[in-house]
């Protein structure tokens, strides 16, 4: 006889279960078994039986049965010689109990309860096959003890029972030591279920530790959902934004019939093969979209499949899905989403069999599901804390444009880059005129106002690559890679003609803009932005409203009239009082 183990990762042996470790079972094993040895003396000394057979016959078996269960338990060195004292005891536990049973006047003794307790502990602590193998022992030595009592082969026959009452112990025996390693048996798998979910999820907050992003973050649910969740298909749906649209909006038709949000942000997919599609969207999601109503109510949807109507986007994702489960994370304020899982179908490929009816998923399996995200709920709120944090370093909290740190840091990468002979970049300085008559004429808040449009039109202005940041007050500074001096003074134009017609501001304002270029103007920061501030200064000499670059500098004339500004003299007109 032996019991079943396996092997932990750190090299520990466990039991049956993996849930306790061999050791301690055969600890717990040897202990039994050494109350089994010294029950029939017990029973002897206390019970009032016959005893018709000598004291001798029940007190010298079960001393030097308990000397022998003694040396095996100092002798069990190494597990192999543990598991081979186990089965030899357990063999020799039957013969033992077989001997007590005829001492102890048989069915009408303690012995057949005895016998019932010895198996069906040993299958509760060993393995359930053990514990199978050991009834059938018993039965065996018991059968052979009653015929060897018949026949006078152990003496004058002492065992009055009857041949059907025996039966019936072996039955009640073999009753008990099936039904306890059955039922043994599915407690033990849903500890095992719950063990290996535990682990799964363990694995899974270690690998969110070290996820940097959120499309990383939704990858490894995902992966989780199609390893362990037994998905066919797994989308993370990961929301940026998501705004209610305004009733008045869906009923003047500006958005989509029945939209509820309106979001934006990454979704994630993974194909029945294993492949990997990421994609960004905006899109208006439909108050009654799987979607929506699994966010808001914070509740585990099941679906047979996804609405024609309503959920027209998640099939874009999934197409031709079936047996949709979605499972949604949310933290206050911070991000939102869901798992979109598709789990097999009917079990022989018949869809109309189930058609109409929410999927069957195991509750196990949508428990793991809502742990996990769970867990990634939290993480996508610690990567968009993080990012936000991170911008907030590198933000002008007015302007929302890069600060002077993070374009100091761009400047810097910038130079690095372009120390081929080939590489040119420029550099615009920007001043708006007049700031503290603005300031003193119409207050702070008119300023701020201000420079919040400015910055807005910086933004929208300058093409992907090129860097604006708050320079500090009321001057901005532009980098635009690659731009050599003619484009660059086209650029400051453009703005500085945006600046001057914009009617986002409070009130119209003007600016004077310089410009630097790299390697002509200066090969090292300090030079080039000297070199645009020197370019602006002469801006504001020659009558603000205008655009110099170094060429400036050279120029005899110190003082010219502004640029042009017809399209503004209206604007300016109306701003009555304003100096300039």
């Amino acid at each position: 006889m032996s019991t079943r183990s396996t092997s932990s990762g750190d090299g520990r042996h466990t039991g049956t279960a993996g849930l306790v470790s061999l050791v301690e079972r055969l600890r717990w094993t040897t202990a039994l078994r050494l109350v089994v040895a010294l029950l029939p003396v017990l029973a002897w000394v206390l019970l009032p039986l016959d005893r018709s057979a000598p004291w001798t016959s029940v007190a010298v078996p079960a001393v030097l049965y308990s000397l022998f269960l003694l040396a095996g338990n100092v002798l069990a060195r190494t597990r192999e010689s543990a598991l081979a004292l186990l089965g030899t005891g357990l063999i020799l536990d039957g013969v033992y109990l077989g001997w007590m049973f005829r001492c102890l006047e048989g069915l009408d003794g303690p012995m057949g309860y005895v016998l019932v307790l010895h198996a069906m502990s040993i299958t509760l602590l060993a393995s359930f096959r053990t514990g199978v193998k050991l009834v059938l022992w018993h039965s065996l030595v018991l059968l052979v003890v009653l015929e060897a009592d018949r026949v006078g082969l152990l003496g004058e026959s002492v065992l009055r029972s009857s041949t059907t009452d025996y039966a019936l112990q072996l039955v009640v025996m073999w009753g008990i030591v099936l039904s306890t390693a059955l039922f043994a048996a599915a407690n033990e798998r849903e500890l095992r279920r719950r063990r290996y979910d535990a682990e799964v999820l363990r694995r899974l907050a270690l690998a969110l530790e070290s996820a940097d992003s959120s499309t990383a973050t939704a990858l490894l649910l995902a992966h989780l959902a199609k390893g362990e969740l037994l998905a066919r298909r797994a989308a993370v749906v990961v929301l940026d934004t998501a705004e209610h649209v305004p009733a008045e909006e869906q009923r003047t038709g500006r958005a989509a019939a029945g939209t509820a949000v309106r979001g934006r942000g990454t979704a994630v997919v993974l194909g029945v093969d294993g492949s990997e599609h990421t994609q960004r969207f905006t899109t208006d999601l439909p108050a009654r979209s799987l979607l929506v109503r699994a966010v808001v109510t914070h509740t585990t949807l099941l679906a047979r499949a996804p609405h024609a109507l309503h959920d027209a986007w998640l099939e874009t994702l999934l197409p031709r899905a079936h047996n949709l489960v979605v499972v949604p994370f949310a933290l206050e304020g911070q991000t939102a989403g869901a798992l979109v899982m598709e789990h097999p179908g009917s079990r022989w490929g018949l869809r109309w069999l189930d058609a109409g009816r929410p999927p069957r998923v195991e509750r196990r399996l949508l428990a793991t599901a809502e742990q996990a995200t769970a867990h990634v709920g939290q993480a996508l709120g610690r990567i968009a804390l993080v990012t936000r944090l991170r911008a907030a370093a590198s933000t002008d909290g007015l302007t929302g444009l890069a600060n002077r740190r993070a374009f100091d840091e761009a400047l810097a990468a910038e130079l690095a880059q372009a120390e081929s002979p080939a590489g040119t970049f420029s550099v615009v300085l920007v001043d708006l005129d007049h700031f503290k008559v603005l300031n003193d004429t119409h207050g702070h808040l008119a300023g701020d106002d201000a420079l919040r449009a400015v910055g807005r039109l910086l933004q929208r202005s300058l093409r992907e690559g090129a860097t604006a940041a708050r320079y500090g007050g009321e001057e901005f500074v532009v980098l635009l890679p690659g731009t050599d001096r003619e484009d660059a003074v086209a650029v400051a134009e453009r703005l500085r003609r945006g600046i001057a017609t914009t009617e986002d501001g409070p009130v119209p304002v003007t600016a004077s803009l310089g410009v630097a270029c790299f390697p002509a103007d200066g090969t090292d920061a300090l030079s080039l932005l000297a070199t645009a501030d020197a370019a602006l200064y002469a801006a504001k000499q020659r009558g603000r409203n205008r655009v110099e670059d170094s060429a400036a500098l050279h120029r005899a004339d110190p003082v010219a009239t502004a640029a042009p500004v017809e399209a503004t003299a209206p604007r300016r007109r109306a701003a009555s009082g304003r100096k300039r």
